[in-house]
């Protein structure tokens, strides 16, 4: 006996307690589909066949398992080698912290369902030829709540085959039938879930990979066309090269900006935010980020206060946090408040939290963008240049934060008579 075929009846016997061949058997008479259970070397550890035929230990061969064992869903329809009948062939991975680790394949026969309809539907014929008249009656009602359900269900099966998991099934009774169809709606919404998580989480990372490759390339293509007249001397104008030499340090700096932005969304995704949560005077934190950012302010002709109760409650937060949260709203209001325009910080106390707001009178957001400005690069305004827009992490950064300390963050707004962004904190 070699070591590999001990480690072999080991795990096949550990996937046998794992998955009870008896519920493997109800399952395949319920739903007339044949289950195997597969690891991640492609062998069968179970089996809704098992006490009938030598399918346990059997390896499938890489053509039929290789796909869901490198995490995608297969669906396929035909005449199987195995079997040698037309088949339904679902096989689904199965995952263990983020790896697959296994997957489990239903293979069901095409046309079962619609013999096994045929039959009730004889059946029922069969009595209602040999019944008084009040008999046929009663067999028309039974054909109908056995036959309709059943038809249900196989249009159901073949539609989750094709992976379609919205349909449901009307429930009408508490009998064998009507369990079966409540099964099948539970199954249905199970994977339904799973598959549109799988496909949300797949979205977000392409999205976000397209978003940072956008975003990186923009103030790179920048650097370059500036950089090269520079080098190849097409460029001799003493103003003009230091008019390109300022273009290329705004971008560099725009460009530090993003990657620092991008490196922070990282960590608070991934680590968390720590947060250390002590009572302190909220305008002691803003006073000194807008007395930052007045000069930034006057330079552009845009009004600055701030507006805070003598009785106003300590909050409890993190300084260090909370400054970042008010350093990227005002920065946002002064960069998208117009010549001429204000900007007001208030806070007032709403029962046992803090309101804080920031309003502009700036360019307003459109009613459809309101939803989708705290994704992660997201930019409701396209109009403007890439300098003014920033780098589309700062509100994501601050529905981060604020939601650490236990807080919420919204926004009221209207195209062409501001915003106003509100976060709320714990009185201490």
């Amino acid at each position: 006996m070699t070591v590999g075929g001990k480690l072999a009846r080991e795990e096949l016997a550990d996937g046998r307690q794992k998955v009870p061949e008896s519920l493997l058997e109800q399952i395949d008479a319920s739903l007339q589909a044949r289950i195997w259970i597969v690891d991640r070397q492609g062998i069968i550890v179970a089996s809704s066949e098992a006490r009938k035929t030598h399918w346990m230990g059997v390896r499938l061969d890489p053509e039929e398992i290789s796909s869901v064992l490198a995490g995608q869903i297969l669906v396929q329809r035909g005449t199987t080698r195995r079997y040698g009948i037309p088949m339904i062939t679902v096989g689904l991975p199965v995952r263990s912290n983020g790896r697959v680790v296994g997957a489990v394949i239903m293979n069901s026969p095409v046309a079962m369902v619609r013999s096994s309809i045929r039959q009730v539907e004889m059946l029922v014929l069969y009595a209602a030829l040999v019944a008084v008249l009040l008999s046929a009656l009663f067999g028309l009602v039974i054909s109908r709540s056995i036959s309709l359900p059943l038809r249900k269900m196989g249009r159901t099966a073949l539609k989750m085959a094709e992976g379609d998991y919205r349909q449901k099934i009307e429930v009408a009774s508490e009998d064998e039938v009507g369990q079966l169809g409540q099964a099948l709606n539970h199954l249905a919404v199970s994977l339904d879930q799973t598959v549109s998580a799988l496909y949300k989480q797949e979205k977000v990372r392409r999205d976000f990979v397209a978003n940072v490759s956008h975003e990186l390339r923009t103030p790179l293509t920048s650097i370059r066309g500036f950089v090269e007249p520079l080098i190849d001397g097409t460029v001799q104008d003493p103003q003009t090269k230091d008019r390109y030499l300022r273009i290329i340090r705004e971008e560099t700096e725009r460009l530090k900006r993003l990657i620092n932005d991008l490196l922070e969304m990282a960590r608070l995704e991934s680590e968390g935010i720590p947060v250390e949560l002590v009572p302190l005077d909220i305008s002691d934190v803003i006073v000194p980020v807008t007395g930052g950012l007045q000069p930034v302010a006057e330079k552009k002709g845009v009004q600055l206060a701030c507006r805070f109760p003598a009785d106003l409650p300590r909050v409890l937060g993190d300084r260090d946090r909370l400054r970042q949260v008010a350093l990227n709203l005002v920065d946002n209001a002064i960069r998208f408040t117009p010549e001429g325009g204000r900007i007001t910080v208030e806070a007032q106390a709403a029962g046992q939290m803090v309101n804080i707001a920031v309003c502009d009178t700036g360019t307003g957001i459109a009613r459809e963008d309101l939803p989708f400005i705290w994704d992660r690069f997201y930019k409701a305004d396209k109009s403007h240049t890439p300098s003014e827009q920033g780098t589309g992490l700062g509100l994501s950064i601050v529905k981060l934060i604020v939601e650490a300390h236990g807080g919420e963050v919204k926004v009221e707004s209207e195209p062409g008579k501001g915003s106003c962004f509100y976060f709320t904190l714990r009185q201490a």
